[in-house]
C-alpha cells in the first residue's frame, strides 16, 4: 500500500564520519493524513500535488486513491507546527521484518540544525547519535490537517495539481483554490473551515474544445498581473484571476459567491473590491455554496500562446514566471 510522507532534512546536512557518510544523518520522514472521517474512515493516501502558503505557514495538498481502484480526490491543508510536532515526538521503528512495530522515544526531541556556517550536523554526532539515525526515522505520529475531513471531495475524478490565492473580500480573507483535472477542466474551489461553505465549488472552466480532453502540466498565479498561467501539451492559455465582468446582473454576481466579485451600486456593474469607489456601496454575500453548473463554462477572457514551432513531439512540464517572461520547460 502506497502512504503520502513529509521529509526534513537539515540543510547543512553534509553526512556523518565514518557511519552514514555521504548519507543524511537527520532524514526523517512522517505520514500525512487525508481522510473522511467515519466508522470505516476512507483514505486518500495518493499525494500527487502540493501548494506552500508561507503567509499562513499552509501546505495545501491534493490527494487522491489509488490508480486501480476507484477513482476520488480530495484537499488537505496541514499546518507546518503539525508537522514540527510530529517531528518532535516518538519514532516507530521494527527491529526486523518478523516484529511488530514499535513507538520509541525521540532522544533529541527537539532538535535544531544550527547555521550553515556552523557546518554539518553529523560530524558533531556520537556513534550512538550516528546508530540512531541509522535506524530512527519513520516517525510514530500521523500529521493531521487542519479540518478533521478534507477541505474537499469529489467522486469519480481525479486532481492533478493545484494552486491557492489569498483574496481580499468585504469582511474578511478568502483562500481560492484552482485545481486542474484529469479531463483538462479547472475547478474553482473555496477553502474555509466554516462548515456551511467547505467544499464550495465555485465554477469549472473548460479550456479545450468541446468534448476534447487533455492533462495540464502546469499551474501559476501571476500576482502582478492577477491571471492564472495554465501549461497545456501544446498552449500556454492565461486566465483572469476576478472574471467580475460575466455576472451581468446583480443577483447573479452576488449568487455567485466569488471573492473576487461584489455588486457596485454607484455603478451597477459587479467588479472587484479595488475597482469599488465606495466600500459602503460594494456589496458581497458569501454564506452558502452557489448552485454547481452541470457542465463546465468556457472563459470568454481566456488568451492563449502557441509555439510558432510544432509541438507535436513536445511535453510541457512546468511553467516559471520570471521577471517579464513566462518559461515553458
Amino acid at each position: 500500500m502506497v502512504f503520502s510522507r513529509v521529509a526534513r532534512v537539515c540543510k547543512n546536512d553534509m553526512g556523518g564520519r565514518f557511519l552514514l557518510e555521504d548519507t543524511w544523518t537527520t532524514f526523517m520522514k512522517a505520514r500525512l493524513n487525508c481522510s473522511r472521517s467515519g466508522e470505516i474512515p476512507f483514505h486518500y493516501n495518493e499525494l500527487q500535488s502540493t501548494f506552500y502558503l508561507p503567509e499562513q505557514d499552509l501546505i495545501y495538498g491534493i490527494f487522491t486513491t489509488n490508480v486501480n481502484s476507484i477513482s476520488a480526490s480530495a484537499v488537505c491543508a496541514f499546518n507546518l507546527s503539525s508537522i514540527t510536532e510530529a517531528f518532535n515526538g516518538p519514532f516507530r521503528y521494527q527491529e526486523n521484518p518478523r516484529t511488530a512495530w514499535l513507538s520509541t522515544p525521540n532522544p533529541i526531541p527537539n532538535f535544531q540544525c544550527g547555521t550553515l556556517e556552523e557546518g554539518g550536523p553529523g560530524g558533531n554526532l556520537t556513534e550512538r547519535s550516528l546508530q540512531d539515525a541509522q535506524r530512527l526515522f519513520l516517525m510514530n505520529d500521523v500529521v493531521q490537517p487542519i479540518t478533521v475531513n478534507p477541505l474537499l471531495t469529489q467522486d469519480n475524478l481525479r486532481f492533478s495539481k493545484l494552486v491557492v490565492d489569498i483574496v481580499q473580500g468585504r469582511d474578511t480573507l478568502f483562500h481560492v483554490m484552482y485545481i486542474a483535472t484529469e479531463y483538462g477542466t479547472i475547478l474553482k474551489a473555496l477553502s474555509t473551515t466554516n462548515k456551511s461553505l467547505q467544499g464550495c465549488y465555485l465554477e469549472e472552466l473548460r479550456l479545450l474544445p468541446q468534448g476534447q480532453i487533455g492533462p495540464i502540466r502546469s499551474l501559476q498565479i501571476l500576482h502582478n498581473d492577477r491571471s492564472l498561467i495554465v501549461g497545456l501539451d501544446d498552449r500556454v492559455v492565461k486566465i483572469p484571476l476576478a472574471r467580475c465582468s460575466s455576472y451581468p446582473s446583480e443577483s447573479r454576481c452576488l449568487e455567485a459567491r466569488d471573492p473576487y466579485c461584489g455588486w457596485d451600486q454607484r455603478q451597477r456593474r459587479c467588479t472587484t473590491i479595488e475597482e469599488s469607489a465606495n466600500m459602503n456601496q460594494w456589496t458581497q454575500n458569501i454564506t452558502e455554496c452557489p448552485v454547481r453548473p452541470v457542465s463546465p463554462v468556457c472563459c470568454d477572457d481566456i488568451i492563449e500562446f502557441r509555439s510558432s514551432s510544432s509541438w507535436i513531439d513536445m511535453r510541457l512540464l512546468s511553467i516559471i514566471t520570471q521577471n517579464n517572461y513566462i518559461l515553458a520547460i
